[in-house]
């Protein structure tokens, strides 16, 4: 019952701001700025018969969770061997530090002289995400109690049940948390790398389209379909670490 209540809530939020939109664009009377919520619906429900729109959204789909997966994998690997050896972690901490500080449009500018294309959208989720998943990592694994470790050798456990017996129990829950954050925040720096570096086929080139040939409207769509996955994946993969 409590979880219906909730949902229910966060429908009537929903329609509340979209209700707000269409206020906004009937008082503006200028679809070019802002096109009404009906105009923006039934132009996505238009999109979706056609070949195109499955083919622009399944290949960003493909190219960010390329990236997505890889960052995962190095930040997995990263993150322990930074805990487990200082002298790894001093080497790549600063390394670490500059990828959070570099500002992301002028990297998808840089990696755009190196990488092609239909390459960079999945380079640069990756790129976005991978010091969130290693830092939280080695965050895990640094707040284990000393005892753990004592007793794995007490008991002479191999490394498979350290493995999953002791490390990945305390990792879980800050790999939860950087999963969750990473997930929309690789959607946005995939697209946003699509947008520049204009692949032939993605989100972010459609937006760069509706962008150059005032087509509004499906500005806003290709907006709102980015919102739906990214909103989607998360929920998904919140649900899908949370049983594991």
């Amino acid at each position: 019952m409590e979880n219906s209540t909730i949902k229910i809530k966060k429908i009537g939020v929903v329609l509340f701001w979209l209700f707000v939109w269409q206020i906004i664009a009937l008082l503006l009377g200028k679809p070019l700025l802002l096109p009404t919520v009906p105009a923006v619906f039934l132009r996505l429900l238009e999109l979706i018969w056609t070949k195109s729109f499955w083919l622009i959204t399944i290949t960003s789909f493909s190219r960010i969770s390329l990236g997505f997966l890889c960052a995962l994998l190095i930040g997995l690997l990263g993150g322990f061997f930074t805990y487990r050896w200082i002298s790894v972690r001093i080497l790549f901490t600063p390394v670490l530090q500059v990828m959070r500080a570099t500002p992301l449009a002028s990297f998808i500018i840089l990696a755009l002289i190196w990488l092609k294309s239909g390459i960079l959208p999945s380079f640069i989720a990756g790129f976005s995400i991978l010091p969130i998943i290693w830092l939280s990592v080695q965050t895990g694994l640094e707040q284990m109690s000393i005892p753990y470790g004592e007793m794995a050798k007490v008991f002479g456990l191999n490394w498979q049940k350290k493995l999953r017996f002791i490390y990945a129990p305390q990792v879980k829950p800050y790999f939860l948390s950087a999963c969750i954050t990473a997930v929309g925040f690789a959607w946005k720096a995939g697209v946003t790398a699509e947008l520049l570096s204009l692949p032939q086929f993605g989100i972010g080139t459609e937006l760069y389209s509706g962008k150059i040939y005032l087509e509004t409207v499906d500005l806003f769509v290709w907006t709102l379909v980015l919102i739906i996955i990214s909103v989607a994946l998360e929920r998904m993969v919140k649900k899908w670490l949370s049983k594991n």
